[in-house]
């Protein structure tokens, strides 16, 4: 996956969560949502990434 293209998605997602977390800052918030990136790093096939790193930070700081 490129990289402009993996931006664009943390881009997205970011923005798909903030409303429901209005508490967390916007630069804590994409931190967290590029670490969870990173942790699907080297899987071959990226398409649904987002879907998930979404899902679960949403999990996470919705318990929080």
């Amino acid at each position: 996956m490129a990289v402009v293209d993996e931006q664009s998605q943390v881009e997205v997602v970011v923005k798909r969560l903030a409303p429901d977390v209005p508490d967390v800052p916007l630069e804590a918030l994409e931190s967290q949502v590029r670490d969870c990136f990173r942790a699907w790093d080297g899987v071959p096939v990226r398409d649904f990434v987002p879907i998930f790193v979404e899902r679960q930070l949403r999990k996470q700081l919705l318990r929080s």
